[in-house]
């Protein structure tokens, strides 16, 4: 016997109308040249669920990496120095805007 799946829209018929923004992507090769590491590291740091990330299609290029989602990894393994206020993505947001 084969069980129906209802199927449940992603987007309701008003959002769907609604104007959407695509969340700025950044390519493996881009985010490796502004933290001056290697495109095998970040594939890895993806890989092992470090970064989030999108799987466009199976292929290793197909990987795109959210500013955001950047954003959150390099927050979360910034290192903390004591008597300084920490200063949200101080310098990070630059940096990521480098061409």
């Amino acid at each position: 016997m084969i069980k129906r799946i209802a199927h449940t829209p992603l987007l309701t018929q008003r959002e769907a109308q609604e104007p959407y923004e695509l969340p700025q992507m950044l390519t493996v090769e881009q985010v490796a040249k502004r933290l001056a590491m290697t495109t095998d590291s970040v594939y890895r740091l993806c890989r092992a669920g470090k970064i989030p990330h999108y799987k466009l299609d199976g292929k290793r290029g197909g990987v795109r990496i959210g500013v955001r989602d950047l954003l959150y990894y390099l927050d979360m393994h910034r290192v903390r120095v004591s008597g300084r206020p920490a200063d949200a993505h101080s310098g990070v947001q630059e940096l990521l805007n480098q061409n």
